[in-house]
């Protein structure tokens, strides 16, 4: 059974053939969501930000850090959200979800570490059957 990856990105952004092609060859079963055509909500910016760090998200390289000044300070977390949901180049692409794992921005090593599957090991240590329990 293939890994399920989700990949959020602009069809314009500059990585987005390597990464569509490098998660094509890990033969991984690929949902891509271009957010240049389809731009993602506020309720999915925020289930996509959770808990984490707003730093990762924030793509500085944008017109929009800087004209908002996010380089200076960041406003509250709902407002943050409030601003990639208003303007989508905010949001640090590629982010690429693999079960609980994620990667956000263009990292090779962290793409491949997300897609890596092993198999979790057991603690449970059978006592032989005349062994006792003191």
């Amino acid at each position: 059974m293939n890994k399920k990856v989700i990949l959020y990105v602009n069809s314009d952004d500059p990585c987005f053939g390597e990464v569509r092609d490098y998660l094509e060859e890990q033969e991984v079963s690929l949902h891509i969501h271009n957010i240049g055509k389809e731009p993602l909500n506020h309720p999915q910016i925020s289930g996509l930000i959770r808990h984490y760090n707003l730093h990762h998200f924030l793509n500085t390289n944008s017109k929009s850090y800087k004209k908002n000044k996010l380089d200076k300070a960041l406003p509250s977390r709902q407002e943050v959200i409030d601003l990639i949901a208003q303007d989508n180049d905010l949001l640090n692409r590629p982010i690429i979800i693999s079960g609980r794992l994620m990667a956000v921005g263009y990292n090779r090593e962290a793409i491949k570490e997300i897609l890596i599957d092993t198999p979790r090991e057991t603690n449970h240590k059978q006592k032989p059957d005349d062994q006792s329990l003191d």
